[in-house]
C-alpha cells in the first residue's frame, strides 16, 4: 500500500533505525528574552530520541558553563533564572520551516548546544499527496489471508506485500486502510473533499486501534495532507511485551464474520470518542496495558481499579443505596460515638461509607450488581472483581492459589471489555477469556446460561 515517494520511504525507515537526520541552514533557539541563533542539525541518538546540535553565532563564557554543568540553571540577561523549556524554529536547505515547543539543554561546549527536543517535531512541507500516520513495531492485524481481501478503492492503489490491507469504512466521507510491513503498520487515511482531517481526529484513531489490539500503539510519523508533517520521539513501548489480551484475537482462520467484528468494534469505539471527546477511556486503557507489562499482582491491582474508574465515571446512574444499610450504618457510629471508648479509626472507616454524591461515595458492588441485573455484564464476574480488587489493594495473602487468581485476572478482563461494549454500543463478537477453557468466541451483548438466568433476581 505505501507510496513509491522515495523521500518518504527514507525517512520512515530512518525514523525507525533511528538514523533520522536534517542539515538545518538557518536557526532560533529561544527561551524568553533569551535567542540564540546559527547553524546545525537534528539527529536522532541511540534510543531513538530527537536531538538538536546548534552551532551558535555567539559563545558562552565559562561562568555560563560551569553554573549548567553543576546547576542546569538558566538565566535571561538581567541574570533571574528563567523556564528550562527552549522553542525552537529553524530552516533547512528548501527553505522549510521545522518547529518544536519543548527543549531541554543537555551540554554546552564554546559556541556549540545540544538540545533534546521533548515534543513532535513538526515541519511544514507534506512528503506526500496522502494523509498518512506510521506505527512503529510488528502488529497482528485483523486481515483474512484466505479470502484475498482488497480495498473498495480504485484499482491504481497501491497494496503492501502479500496485500495484506485492513480498510475500515468509518463513514460515507472517511476510509482507513491499514497494511503491515516488517517492522512498522502504515495507516493512509482518504477522506472525501469536504472532510477535514485534523490531529484530534489521528489521535482518536490511534485509541481506537490500541483498543481493537489490546495494545499501546507507537506513532513516530504522521504526514498531514497539506499542512506538513510531523516526527515523534520513540518511546520503544514494544519492547516490554504487554500481556494484556485483546477484545479479539487476529486470527485469520475466522474468516470473513471475524475480520468484520474488528471493524465493527474499531468504529463503535471511534464513533463513541468522537461524540463524546472529554472522557478518559484511553487513558483507562492505556493504564491497563502498560500494568501488563508488570508482575501479574500489579498488572491486577491496575486492571480492578480501573474496572472501578469505569463504574464511578460511567456507571453512576446504576448506584442504588440500600437504604436499610444506611439505618444500620448510622446506628453503628451513634453506638461506637457513645461508648466513650476510642473507635475512632472504624467510625471514621464507617463515616467514609455514609450515602454521598460525591464519585468516592459510589459504592462499585452495588454498580455491579445493578449491571449484572440488567444484563450489561455477567454476574459472576462481580466474585472476581471483589477477590482482585481485596488481594491487590491490601497485600493479602492469595491463599486459593494462583490458578484461582489467574482465573480472576481473566474475569475482570472480561468485565472490562463488557463495560465498554456496553458504552459504546457494540453488538458482535468477542474473544472470552476462561483460565481453564481457554479462548472462545462469544456474543455481546450476553445470554445468559438458564441457571444465571433464573437467579439473576437473587443478586
Amino acid at each position: 500500500m505505501f507510496t513509491n515517494n522515495e523521500r518518504l520511504k527514507e525517512t520512515v525507515h530512518h525514523l525507525l533505525e533511528n538514523k533520522y537526520s536534517v542539515d538545518l541552514i538557518e536557526i532560533q533557539v529561544t527561551n524568553g528574552e533569551l535567542v540564540f541563533n546559527g547553524k546545525g542539525y537534528i539527529f536522532q541518538d541511540n534510543f531513538g530520541q530527537l536531538k538538536l546540535k546548534l552551532f551558535s553565532d555567539v559563545s558562552y563564557d565559562q561562568d555560563e558553563r560551569l553554573e549548567f554543568m553543576f546547576g542546569g540553571v538558566v538565566r535571561n540577561p538581567e541574570g533571574e533564572k528563567v523556564s528550562e523549556y527552549y522553542k525552537l524554529l529553524a530552516k533547512d536547505e528548501n527553505l522549510e520551516t521545522y518547529k518544536a515547543e519543548h527543549l531541554t539543554r543537555i551540554s554546552i561546549l564554546d559556541n556549540i548546544t545540544i538540545y533534546s527536543i521533548r515534543s513532535p517535531l513538526k515541519c511544514s512541507r507534506t512528503l506526500e499527496r496522502n494523509t498518512r500516520v506510521v506505527f512503529s513495531g510488528n502488529y497482528s492485524l485483523p486481515i483474512n489471508k484466505y479470502a484475498g481481501v482488497k480495498t473498495t478503492l480504485v484499482e491504481s492503489f497501491n497494496y503492501s506485500e502479500n496485500m495484506e490491507v485492513w480498510e475500515v469504512r468509518v463513514d460515507e466521507g472517511l476510509t482507513l486502510v491499514f497494511s503491515k510491513f516488517e517492522g512498522y503498520l502504515d495507516l493512509m487515511i482518504i477522506p472525501s473533499d469536504e472532510y477535514q482531517i485534523d490531529e484530534d481526529l489521528i489521535n482518536m484513531i490511534s485509541y481506537s486501534l490500541n483498543f481493537v489490539l489490546g495494545l499501546e500503539t507507537e506513532v513516530v510519523y504522521i504526514n498531514l495532507l497539506e499542512k506538513g508533517h510531523t516526527v515523534f520521539n520513540r518511546r520503544n513501548l514494544l519492547l516490554a511485551k504487554s500481556t494484556f489480551s485483546p477484545p479479539l484475537i487476529a486470527n485469520h482462520h475466522y474468516g470473513i464474520e471475524f475480520t468484520t467484528n474488528h471493524t465493527t468494534l474499531f468504529k463503535a469505539y471511534l464513533s463513541y470518542l468522537r461524540k463524546n471527546s472529554q472522557n478518559n477511556l484511553p487513558i483507562i486503557h492505556k493504564r491497563i496495558v502498560s500494568g501488563s507489562r508488570n508482575y501479574i499482582f500489579a498488572a491486577a491491582l491496575l486492571l480492578s481499579v480501573q474496572i472501578e474508574n469505569i463504574c464511578k465515571d460511567y456507571y453512576v446512574n446504576f448506584y442504588i443505596p440500600d437504604d436499610d444499610f444506611y439505618i444500620q450504618l448510622e446506628s453503628a457510629i451513634k453506638l461506637l460515638e457513645s461508648s466513650g471508648v476510642g473507635h475512632d479509626k472504624i467510625i471514621g472507616n464507617l463515616k467514609s461509607k455514609r450515602l454521598s454524591k460525591s464519585r468516592n461515595g459510589i459504592g462499585v458492588a452495588n454498580v455491579l450488581n445493578n449491571l449484572a441485573s440488567t444484563r450489561v455484564i455477567s454476574k459472576k464476574f462481580i466474585i472476581s472483581w471483589k477477590l482482585l480488587r481485596n488481594l491487590t489493594a491490601h497485600g493479602d495473602e492469595i491463599k486459593r492459589g494462583w490458578e484461582d487468581f489467574l482465573a480472576s485476572y481473566y474475569d475482570c478482563t472480561n468485565l472490562y471489555y463488557q463495560l465498554i461494549f456496553n458504552l459504546i454500543g457494540y453488538v458482535g463478537k468477542y474473544s472470552y477469556k476462561d483460565y481453564a477453557n481457554g479462548n472462545s468466541l462469544e456474543h455481546y451483548p450476553i445470554v445468559l446460561p438458564l441457571i444465571e438466568e433464573q437467579s439473576i433476581g437473587n443478586i
